[in-house]
């Protein structure tokens, strides 16, 4: 989502997406947090506060108390997989702009400069992903079934996949090899993060 405010206050939120399909308040997960990090955002653009540095916790600790209240109603179980969201924002002060990230979004300034936070996990998740894609493609799966099952298996794991017959053991190797040749984390370790899936990456 889209957080402009005035005094040159320009925002990005991208809610992760929960293949559980979680709703909180009438929303998808990833949305709650978007909204409520973007809440806070403009909380503190009304007090006039100029956050610095402590923006990015103060933002953080305003979905955690969201949290916690749905938590106080029983409206939510710690134990679930906690909605989350990335943030791209820009300032403009008097005489300079400052920029904060939360998460992987990131900024370009000029059309040239980059800036972004780019996690291992999630290079290793993305060719993982492409990798049960083609497979699932091979096996006859086309448009959003194809999409939607590809979601499930890198959301939940191979080990629930190859025990629920979603792939053969011999995919599942290929899937492994594929996210292993990328050689960015010891081996133990990203096979642990590839048979139990993104729902545990928050661990």
């Amino acid at each position: 989502m889209l957080l402009v405010l005035p005094g040159h206050y320009y925002a990005v939120l991208d809610g992760a997406t929960d293949p559980t399909q979680t709703i909180i308040n009438g929303v998808t997960s990833g949305r709650f947090a978007a909204l409520t990090c973007a809440e806070a955002v403009s909380a503190l653009h009304l007090r006039s506060q100029d956050a610095g540095d402590t923006l990015l916790d103060q933002v953080s600790a305003s979905l955690q108390g969201a949290l916690e209240q749905l938590e106080a109603r029983g409206e939510w179980e710690p134990g679930q997989k906690p909605p989350s969201t990335t943030l791209a924002l820009a300032l403009e002060t008097e005489d300079q702009w400052s920029f904060h990230l939360l998460g992987d979004s990131g900024l370009r300034l000029n059309g040239r400069e980059e800036f972004i936070q780019r996690k291992r996990v999630d290079q290793i998740s993305a060719t993982a992903r492409v990798t049960i894609y083609h497979l699932l493609q091979k096996q006859g799966l086309s448009g959003d079934e194809l999409e939607q099952k590809t979601r499930q298996i890198i959301y939940y794991g191979l080990q629930r996949a190859l025990a629920k017959g979603l792939l053969t053991s011999a995919e599942v190797e290929s899937v492994e090899h594929a996210a292993l040749a990328l050689e960015l984390a010891p081996e133990a370790s990203v096979l642990e993060f590839l048979q139990l899936g993104i729902v545990t990456q928050h661990h």
